[in-house]
């Protein structure tokens, strides 16, 4: 049995508490995060981009959760490079807070997906997300992924466990029109890569909104 002296318990609790964060994207620009580990997502100018949440939420220990907030409007992301790999565990959610709504239907969708990573804008081989070593658990909801010139996601870290795609367009933005009905919009060598030994994925699932 250990038994811990109250102010280290009670400094170890505030600790953990502290450590997890959830950060709001409301800046559809590339830009970075403005203060490194600060625990705040900010880039200069004010606002918080895609790439700035995840620079802030792999410089502390998770779980963190990242959401979106346009107002209703559907923004297209699209880095000029490659995003960080997830190194926490993260939950990007794009229905979260009604930004998006999940798919009802046992045929055909009526998903609502109003955030779009679009990779067209970064030259060389790049991939939408990864997972590395750390971000085990993690979750990615909501999205539309498109026109990366590698993966739409890539799992290629033994350690990159447990992870859940589910709910999402990869390759498509569903509207089954224009680029997407050419299949321009596809991701040029696979949508979802799993491999180097990591286990446990779940892709999609048994409900509607999966």
């Amino acid at each position: 049995i250990r038994i811990w002296p109250a102010a280290l318990l009670l400094a170890s609790l505030f600790s953990t508490g502290a450590q997890a964060a959830t950060f709001i994207v409301n800046d559809a620009s590339d830009n970075p995060d403005m203060t490194l580990g600060d625990g705040q997502c900010y880039i200069i100018g004010g606002g918080c981009t895609l790439r700035a949440a995840i620079e802030e939420a792999n410089a502390s220990p998770g779980p963190h959760i990242i959401q979106f907030d346009f107002s209703g409007t559907p923004v297209t992301i699209s880095p000029g490079t490659s995003l960080p790999a997830l190194a926490q565990r993260i939950t990007i959610d794009g229905y979260a807070g009604g930004t998006g709504t999940p798919n009802t239907l046992a045929t055909g969708h009526d998903a609502l997906i109003r955030i779009r990573l679009d990779g067209a804008n970064i030259s060389g081989a790049a991939s939408g997300l990864t997972f590395q070593f750390g971000s085990a658990g993690s979750v990615v909801r909501g999205l539309a992924i498109t026109r990366f010139s590698w993966y739409g996601l890539s799992l290629s870290s033994g350690a990159a466990n447990d992870i859940t795609i589910a709910g999402n367009f990869i390759g498509t933005d569903g509207s089954g029109t224009g680029g997407d009905e050419t299949g321009a919009l596809a991701n040029a060598i696979i949508g979802i890569e799993i491999a180097n030994g990591a286990a446990g994925a779940t892709i999609g699932g048994p409900a509607a909104a999966d």
